[in-house]
């Protein structure tokens, strides 16, 4: 698996940090040993739970997630300012309904 995969679904599809919809530790005493993982596969729907070491998970928390095409296209482009959201809800205002339908059926 690579970093930004945290376990990996039934049908095989990769589940990453940005994933799981919840996580918690397993205690002994006072020192965590396992990270319990909910997810919800993106794939196939299929909502599973894992229990993970902890030291695997510290480490892969503390290694920084590679950035991806996407994310260094979005650090160029810098943060959104004053501007591009009054431009944005000025074409927001101007939507037709079937134009929303469109939006909303295509999303990903």
């Amino acid at each position: 698996m690579n970093m930004d995969t945290v376990v990996q679904c039934v049908c095989g599809h990769r589940i990453g940090l940005n994933q799981l919809l919840a996580h918690g530790f397993v205690m002994v005493g006072d020192e965590p040993v396992h990270v319990y993982l909910k997810y919800r596969c993106a794939e196939c729907g299929y909502e599973g739970l894992e229990l993970l070491d902890y030291d695997k998970w510290n480490a892969m928390i503390k290694e920084p997630e590679p950035d991806s095409d996407e994310a260094i296209e979005l650090k160029r482009l810098g943060p959104i300012d004053a501007g591009e959201i009054l431009q944005f809800a000025q074409g927001l205002a101007t939507v037709t309904d079937s134009e929303f339908s469109d939006l909303h059926s295509n999303r990903a």
